[in-house]
């Protein structure tokens, strides 16, 4: 539609509707915002009410929610006392206050590295000896 309004009319005259086509559609957009002003506007206000109240809800329990995985540990961290670290929390479901309180979540596994040393004996080549060493 905009094209045809950018150009010159004459060219297409088939892109806009007839008139009495044109009433038809302005009075049917007459008739939808009728019907949603008077009592049937009220259901449909009421149902977006709803709808948004059930998407705060929503995000509200999403952002006061938070998973542990296996393996981790997490520790609160709250912008009006600080660091609690008097509580250590395991894995699983937790809550929290959202925009006050932070978890800092830790993992807590074992992390086996593999070590190289280069050593040395008197009379002998020096050996390539490899271990494995767990740590926390």
């Amino acid at each position: 539609m905009l094209l045809c309004l950018s150009v010159n009319l004459h060219i297409f005259k088939d892109c806009f509707p007839s008139p009495p086509e044109l009433q038809r559609f302005i009075q049917h957009l007459r008739d939808l915002t009728g019907r949603m002003s008077s009592s049937g506007g009220r259901g449909a206000g009421l149902g977006l009410k709803l709808l948004l109240g059930a998407g705060a809800l929503a995000y509200g329990v999403r952002e006061a929610t938070y998973t542990v995985e296996g393996g981790q540990r997490a520790i609160i961290f709250n912008r009006i006392g600080g660091m609690q670290m008097d509580t250590i929390l395991s894995e699983g479901l937790h809550f929290r206050i959202p925009w006050f309180q932070y978890p800092i979540i830790y993992d807590i596994r074992a992390k086996p590295r593999k070590i190289s040393s280069l050593t040395g004996s008197k009379g002998k080549d020096d050996d390539d000896d490899e271990g494995l060493l767990s740590w926390w």
